[in-house]
């Protein structure tokens, strides 16, 4: 899983406040050119505004973990496009990007807490209902289920307890909301 900006100190770091700046400096131009391309004519080249990796680097792109610290996990950074060599910033993609603009969420939640009354609950109902949901989608889609058996399907949902775990979620989305 990689979470862009996730970020922690735990309580045996004895330099929390140089750990924040060191953090920090990654969010800068400077240190997200670092922590996305490495060091300028070792890791990566600029020509005319744009990077690129060095050869050797373009030869053998497993080797780039050595160069940067992005590489796969958490990272207290974001992206910066014009520092992402991928996939991702290639013309074509970044073309496709533009039209589905209209098509993004209107919001993008976070996972929401939940209070220490609600979270043995809720778990239990997500994840029968998640179970279910995912099992009936793939029937449904390969036909196995035929579409004639969706009111059962919903009165299935709603006897699993799906009015219960919304309001749960509700309550959470609020708090979020709220805070």
């Amino acid at each position: 899983m990689i979470l862009p900006g996730g970020f922690a100190i735990s309580k045996s770091n004895k330099y929390p406040e140089a750990t924040v700046r060191w953090v920090d400096y990654f969010y800068s131009e400077e240190g997200n050119r670092l922590f996305r391309l490495g060091v300028k004519d070792v890791s990566y080249v600029e020509k005319d505004g744009k990077y690129d990796w060095v050869d050797a680097l373009k030869k053998d792109q497993s080797q780039i973990g050595k160069y940067v610290t992005w590489a796969g996990g958490w990272y207290p950074s974001m992206d910066m496009q014009k520092h992402v060599i991928a996939s991702e910033s290639a013309p074509e993609n970044l073309e496709v990007s533009e039209k589905i603009k209209p098509y993004y969420p209107k919001e993008v939640w976070p996972e929401f807490t939940f209070t220490n009354e609600e979270v043995g609950e809720f778990k239990a109902l997500e994840t029968d209902i998640v179970k279910y949901v995912n099992e009936m989608a793939a029937k449904f889609v390969t036909g196995a289920a035929p579409f004639s058996e969706w009111d059962n399907y919903v009165q299935t949902l709603n006897k699993m307890g799906l009015d219960r775990y919304m309001k749960i979620y509700e309550a959470a989305y609020k708090r979020y909301q709220e805070s």
